[in-house]
């Protein structure tokens, strides 16, 4: 009994967590049928209430902040930056570049 109520509660944050990460991200339809997103304090004021009142919230803050990429070392650092920041920088610049050459023309 004791399993399934711990286990339970869990299940139930990680789906409340899950809801409201697709709730943020999705839209809603309209009469067409086609996906229309919703203004940003609509979308981002029930995200940040969302969180704060999730329990399953306070575990994942502990779990980052516990991360620090000094006990990673050099080389780890280094790969990450090789592997995920660079290549994310390049794309946001390529499309910051294209919007302005956009907007100026």
């Amino acid at each position: 009994s004791e399993y399934f109520v711990t286990h339970g509660l869990l299940t139930l944050n990680v789906i409340y967590l899950i809801d409201v990460l697709v709730d943020f991200f999705t839209g809603k339809f309209d009469a067409d049928g086609q996906l229309v997103p919703e203004p940003i304090i609509v979308r981002w004021l029930p995200f940040v209430l969302k969180s704060l009142g999730n329990p399953l919230t306070s575990a994942c803050t502990k779990a980052v902040m516990n991360f620090s990429l000094f006990d990673a070392g050099p080389g780890r650092v280094l790969r990450w930056l090789i592997a995920f920041v660079f290549p994310y920088a390049n794309v946001l610049l390529k499309i910051l570049i294209w919007s302005w050459f956009r907007f100026v023309q």
